[in-house]
């Protein structure tokens, strides 16, 4: 799988990539999804094409406070409203790669020495741990069950 195109997240001002990607929600009155006529004619129609970004669009989002904002969309999607947009529809973790760069073939991203993981509840942030990913793989690979490194 080509290495794909990171989702932008700020934090505090400071713009970083995520492991991740936050859903956008089918049917929500402020976002659009575009036809193929519409995309063609807009900047960055291109990212829609690319095997770094299957998902057809790059979001920047923002915690504000507490709050999972999402603040621009490129590609596939158009803000019918004004940004910000609280992600209320978003609950899960996010994936922050920190340090190093140690292998690219992670789950379509570049996997890094530490993760730095956010939990979303309803678009609001409950928590945050940091990760050695590394001593992370270790520790599921002896584990009875396993899994991937959220």
């Amino acid at each position: 799988m080509t290495i794909q195109i990171s989702e932008t997240l700020i934090i505090n001002g400071q713009i970083l990539g995520m492991n991740s990607c936050p859903p956008i929600p089918d049917g929500h009155p402020a976002i659009r999804y575009l036809t193929v006529e519409e995309i063609q004619k807009r900047p960055g129609h291109h990212i829609t094409e690319s095997t770094a970004c299957w998902r057809g669009y790059l979001g920047t989002w923002e915690i504000q406070g507490d709050r999972l904002n999402l603040v621009k969309l490129v590609g596939r999607f158009h803000f019918d409203g004004s940004p910000p947009l609280h992600a209320h529809w978003v609950t899960g973790t996010l994936n922050i790669p920190e340090g190093p760069q140690i292998s690219t073939a992670y789950v379509g991203f570049p996997l890094c020495e530490r993760a730095r993981l956010l939990d979303v509840e309803n678009g609001l942030i409950v928590s945050q741990r940091t990760i050695n990913v590394l001593q992370e793989q270790a520790r599921m690979a002896d584990s009875p069950q396993m899994g991937n490194i959220p």
